[in-house]
């Protein structure tokens, strides 16, 4: 899998779209919701040092899908461990 995120003008980060095996590509549009500030500086960061693969970043990400749940593909996210059934 695959996602692709942008920034908004306040710095907010959010989803354009998110690519999982076995589902193709889930294009989020304008009803993706934006991740808080502070936890956009945080994946920021931690890109542009290329230190991303950690159990905060992992931590973020799956607070932000499982919020937008209703916008990406929800059995994808559930399949591919990405949020936690409730």
């Amino acid at each position: 899998m695959f996602a692709d995120f942008d920034i908004d003008t306040s710095g907010r980060v959010f989803l354009v779209r998110i690519s999982f095996d076995g589902y193709g590509c889930c294009e989020t549009g304008t009803n993706i919701a934006r991740m808080p500030l502070n936890e956009s500086h945080t994946l920021i960061e931690s890109v542009a040092v290329d230190d991303f693969d950690c159990e905060e970043i992992r931590d973020i990400l799956r607070r932000y899908f499982q919020q937008n749940d209703d916008v990406i593909w929800r059995e994808a996210l559930v399949e591919h461990e990405l949020i936690n059934v409730r």
